[in-house]
């Protein structure tokens, strides 16, 4: 191996010497097979040093001028199979270079004339081992670009028994054991895509047995070293595919200590560097999963770091500058803070951009410039921004289209628009466009189905139609109807069921059963049949508790129990169970505190802890312990302080610190302290209107700034400043207006509203003012029946509709 600058140069200069003799040869004697063969043997080196060089442009000129010399000697002898074997090795050998290059279609047309010719050679000379060998590196690379289809599983099972047979007759050729494990491995990635963990395991360890094999039998072989590492990896993914965070990271620690004697052996071998950066991001990925975010965080940063001293060393890699831009996004993912984030996602993008520039056809680069641009709308929606959001997913999914229109087999592609249109479904929610979420979700679910009826065996696409079905059953059952809301909500649930019965020891399997339990749980609660759901509740209660028992260091799963206590709390609270309610909402908010103390920078357990004491407080208040509410608001005000001032263009901790401030108030004005109380709702004003100025689309900030300017009405009302309170309130009943005319369909819209002109109606009412009075009434009485009429057994729309009979009714007793 030529490992030098000056090495490669010599090498060249040497090549070039050889292959104009060659010409010259060639020139000669141009019937001499001999000679010309030379001259292909030394356009293949030439070729080589290219494509290790980068400059696969003249690899490829150097490679088509062997396939067509070689394609001459095979005619020129037609009954010579090493001429024959000469031009499946042409056609191999340029089906790599295009493929580089990103032309899967043309690299797929050569790999299968390779083949067909290897297929030729290995009947021809059945007993030859080295043609048998051709066929089943032929089969293998074929099988590669078929991935998931059922001609790659049969390429891929024809090698295996090509590699068994080759071991069997030569047990000590180490070269055909490698090979049986590599086909080991082929048929175990096909195996788990689909699915199938137990046949996929079989596999590994039956691969991992033979890499073990050849590091002991050569130990000094680094090849065989880092083969070991990468069988230890795969295995680790085994783990994880069937929940098991544990074993996955034990697996791949010990990919990673092989990874680290690798570099420690030969420090300057940057493919080992880079095999350790691709380790460390690994664990990193297990630590994510076991919701340890900051080792996470800690370990991307390291593979961050060798991946920008790879792109140091070799600027012009492709390879090591994307890994730096796959880095930038796994480490910005993982940042709190949001403009730090920004400047990693936007630095990935840049990054993506110049791969697209320099390999315009290559699909994996213009597949992770649509990544990049998921995760920039990812941001932008964790900022509040779901305007840019929503564009730079629209980005995403155009470039995803276009890959999906060029490969329309690619099931890969489907998959990352399934998973992209759910995205803009949320983000299109989230602003009130409902008909935009339906149009978004209904597609991610055709897209899921698409996958599932493609591979019905595959457990992962099954699980992402199950989710699917759920969001669309929410959005559909928020547009009114209860009946097909339940039906795709059983429809998920049902998956989940066959995937656990499928797998039960997986434990990811299990997490989404709960979680199909809760969204069935919320339905009816929706509906208010309290009894089932406290019963489905309840279910996935029960599982999250074996979760946390079968991995206690678990993290997300200790959250998961908490969100079950919240949901079982608050129907106990609905049914009036104080006593009951108070004790979940304390066992979540004791979980919450625990995951804070566990991972004090982790700002969505810093929430879910301000959340909880929210929680909590409101029970305090309501049995009129107002010391110890004050104390859990004051508690959750310093933490919603804290994380406004980490990030203060985070839009959701800006409401959260609105919140804070309004339960404050509200206790302030329920004790009478005006002052107090209105210093603090100026605050929540104060808030809630940048959030309206930062984000004008979002229908839920106008609704806080309605809520708002009526709280300052009561407090003018208690203050006996009319004019103030009547100036108050109709600003809040200007918002609500607005609100019923953008999202009518919202029956919480159309009530706010009602509440608006209740309140007018009261104020005028104390005036003085019957007539102004009655028209409030009349107006909030015409919503309350039409909120009655759409849901009759909601409890507080008919109590609305008999508080404004009776408060027309007192007009009308006064006016006589």
């Amino acid at each position: 191996m030529i490992e030098s600058d000056d090495g490669v140069h010599e090498a060249k200069r040497m090549y070039l010497r050889s292959s104009t003799i060659a010409e010259e040869l060639v020139a000669a004697e141009p019937s001499n097979l001999k000679y010309r063969r030379d001259l292909l043997i030394s356009h293949d080196k030439l070729a080589a040093l290219a494509l290790a060089d980068g400059d696969t442009t003249e690899a490829s000129r150097l490679y088509r001028r062997s396939l067509t010399i070689a394609e001459e000697l095979a005619a020129a002898a037609p009954g010579n199979l090493g001429y024959l074997n000469d031009v499946a090795v042409s056609y191999f050998t340029l089906g790599n270079v295009v493929l580089a290059a990103g032309d899967t279609a043309e690299a797929r047309r050569l790999h299968d004339r390779s083949l067909a010719i290897a297929d030729e050679l290995a009947q021809a000379e059945p007993d030859n081992l080295k043609y048998q060998r051709g066929l089943l590196v032929s089969c293998n690379k074929v099988g590669s670009l078929t991935a998931g289809s059922e001609q790659a599983v049969a390429l891929y099972r024809r090698s295996l028994t090509i590699a068994g047979r080759l071991a069997d007759a030569e047990p000590d050729n180490l070269g055909y054991r490698r090979d049986l494990s590599i086909c080991c491995d082929m048929l175990g990635e096909i195996a788990l895509a689909q699915g199938d963990s137990d046949t996929a395991t079989e596999l590994y360890r039956r691969s991992l047995t033979l890499c073990e094999e050849l590091a002991a039998a050569e130990p000094d072989n680094l090849g065989y070293q880092r083969e070991l590492s990468i069988a230890y990896d795969k295995l680790g993914e085994i783990a994880l595919s069937v929940g098991d965070t544990t074993e996955a990271t034990r697996l791949h620690r010990r990919a990673l200590t092989v990874a680290e004697a690798l570099v420690e052996t030969e420090p300057e071998n940057l493919r080992y560097r880079n095999d350790l950066s691709i380790s460390y991001s690994t664990l990193a990925g297990d630590a994510t999963l076991e919701g340890n975010l900051e080792e996470a965080a800690r370990l991307h940063r390291r593979a961050l770091a060798i991946a920008e001293e790879l792109v140091a060393a070799e600027p012009g890699h492709l390879g090591y500058q994307r890994g730096v831009m796959v880095s930038c996004n796994k480490v910005g993912s993982l940042t709190d803070d949001s403009a730090a984030a920004t400047e990693l996602f936007r630095r990935a993008l840049t990054i993506a951009e110049i791969l697209v520039e320099a390999e315009p056809t290559n699909g994996k680069y213009r597949r992770d410039l649509s990544v990049s641009y998921g995760k920039l709308g990812e941001n932008a929606r964790t900022r509040g921004d779901s305007a840019g959001a929503i564009e730079f997913y629209r980005r995403a999914v155009t470039i995803v289209e276009e890959l999906a229109e060029t490969e329309p087999d690619s099931l890969a592609h489907r998959y990352d628009l399934s998973i992209l249109y759910d995205k803009l479904g949320d983000l299109s929610r989230s602003v009130g466009d409902l008909d935009e979420t339906e149009r978004h979700l209904v597609r991610a679910v055709a897209l899921s189905e698409e996958l599932v009826q493609a591979e019905p065996a595959n457990l992962g696409y099954q699980r992402d139609l199950s989710v699917c079905y759920d969001k669309l059953a929410y959005l559909i059952h928020a547009r009114g109807d209860s009946n097909e809301a339940v039906r795709l909500h059983h429809c998920s649930l049902a998956i989940s069921e066959v995937l656990v019965k499928t797998d039960p020891s997986n434990l990811m399997y299990r997490r989404d059963l709960m979680s199909s339990y809760q969204s069935v749980g919320d339905i009816a609660t929706a509906v208010g049949d309290s009894t089932e759901a406290t019963r489905l509740y309840q279910h996935a209660n029960i599982i999250a508790e074996e979760l946390v028992a079968a991995e206690p260091s678990n993290l997300r799963y200790r959250r998961d129990l908490s969100i079950c206590f919240e949901r079982l709390g608050a129907l106990a609270l609905s049914a009036g169970n104080i006593t009951e309610a108070d004790r979940l909402y304390r066992h979540t908010l004791a979980i919450a505190e625990e995951l804070q103390l566990a991972d004090p920078i982790n700002r969505m357990y810093r929430r879910d802890l301000m959340i909880s004491c929210n929680a909590v407080g409101n029970l305090a208040s309501a049995d009129g312990n107002i010391a110890e509410a004050g104390g859990l608001y004051r508690r959750g005000l310093a933490i919603a302080e804290e994380l406004v001032k980490a990030e203060p263009t985070n839009l959701g901790y800006r409401r959260d610190l609105s919140i804070s401030y309004s339960k404050l108030g509200d206790i302030a004005f329920a004790t009478g302290d005006l002052d107090e109380a209105d210093r603090l709702y100026q605050h929540v004003l104060a808030i809630d209107t940048s959030l309206v100025e930062a984000a004008p689309s979002e229908l839920e900030y106008r609704r806080n700034l309605s809520i708002s300017y009526d709280k300052l009405g009561d407090i003018a009302r208690a203050r006996g400043e009319g004019t103030e309170a009547a100036d108050r309130y109709r600003h809040a009943l200007a918002l609500a207006e607005e609100l019923v005319v953008t999202d009518p369909a919202k029956p919480r819209n159309r009530r706010d509203l009602l509440v608006s002109c209740d309140k007018l109606g009261n104020l005028a009412s104390a005036n003085g003012s019957l007539g102004e009075a009655a028209h409030f009434y009349r107006r909030g009485l015409v919503i309350a029946e039409e909120l009655v009429q759409a849901d009759p057994g909601n409890l507080e729309y008919r109590r609305d509709l008999a508080v404004l009979y009776d408060r027309l009714g007192d007009l009308a007793s006064d006016h006589r």
